[in-house]
Formats: structure tokens, sequence, C-alpha cells
């Protein structure tokens, strides 16, 4: 795939837009149907969870009213987590060669060490 070219565009070029068009289209999938736990009326954790994102970011504040404030606050009291941040960064360093051993089948096409 990676020498050749699919209706103009290289295979590699190909195989990029490939993987971003199936993230999307997941990513509009699960916008669609999921549910937000925390957003079901009757939900007995939500006070609880509310109570300590809202410890965590600061104290005595009114939850936000937008839900992308509502992420960043809970975003940035995890972040507070050490623990959570070194499991982060963990699994940021060792993805890395994960992700570029996905492509050497490719890289072997172009170098010309895979031949049909």
């Amino acid at each position: 795939m990676a020498g050749k070219d699919y209706w103009g565009l290289p295979g590699w070029r190909l195989a990029f837009i490939m993987v971003a068009l199936v993230s999307f289209i997941i990513g509009i999938l699960v916008y669609l149907y999921s549910t937000d736990p925390r957003r079901i009326p009757g939900n007995h954790l939500l006070d609880d969870d509310d109570y300590e994102r809202l410890h965590l970011s600061s104290k005595d504040v009114l939850p936000p009213t937008s839900i992308w404030m509502d992420s960043w606050v809970a975003m940035k009291s995890v972040m507070k987590v050490k623990t959570f941040q070194i499991i982060v960064l963990q699994g940021i360093i060792g993805s890395l060669p994960w992700t570029a051993i996905v492509f050497f089948t490719m890289w072997f096409e172009l170098i010309g060490v895979l031949q049909h």
C-alpha cells in the first residue's frame, strides 16, 4: 500500500486518512450513543462526584454551568493527583514505540525490502 497510488493519493497518505476517518466515526458514535452517568436524573452518585470534584479544584465554588467548564474543572482536579500524572507519563512513553511499529510494513515496502 505504501508504494502505490490510490485515487491520486500516495498509499501512506491514504492510510493516515483512513485511520482519521475511522477515529472520527467512532467519536461521533460515542457522542451520540453513550450516556454520561453524571447527567442521569436520580443518580445518587451525582452529589458525591460533584462534591469531590469541587473539593479538589477549589472550595466554596458553585458548579460551572457549561459542559466545557465542567470538563475543564474535572480534568484539572484529576491532573493534580501525582500518581495519575506518573501513570499518564508512563503510558505516553510506553506507547510511542508501538505507534511507530505499526508503520514498519509500509516503510519496508518503500525502501524495497518487501517486494511482491
